[in-house]
């Protein structure tokens, strides 16, 4: 299958009960996975699965909620306004929300 950046307008596939949504790559992720099997810039994404019930964060979001700058929380998968400098659910720095701190790229533990 191809990647999620097909043309603009194109539709996304349909998510089922429990899929989610990875907040650093954009893909749409089966419920059964604990992390991300997309692909960003030709490698694989591998971003944990984001902790969003714990944060009331929903695990699908309209493609058309995030404007040019807003920032996904990888911790909870939240989507942040471009001002915020820490997440408004989990309270996560952008720094530390946004960095590869919540990747698994196999036997690494994931703080």
């Amino acid at each position: 299958g191809g990647g999620m950046m097909g043309p603009p307008g194109m539709a996304k596939p349909e998510a089922r009960p429990g899929d989610w949504d990875c907040p650093r790559c954009g893909n749409l992720n089966f419920s059964t996975r604990t992390k991300c099997n997309g692909t960003m810039e030709g490698e694989s994404c591998w971003l944990a699965k984001p902790k969003f019930e714990q944060y009331g964060v929903a695990l699908v979001k309209s493609r058309d909620i995030k404007r040019p700058g807003d920032w996904n929380c990888f911790r909870c998968g939240n989507i942040n306004f471009k001002v915020r400098e820490e997440c408004n659910k989990c309270q996560l720095a952008k720094d530390e929300a946004t960095s590869d701190t919540f990747r698994d790229e196999g036997d690494e533990e994931i703080e």
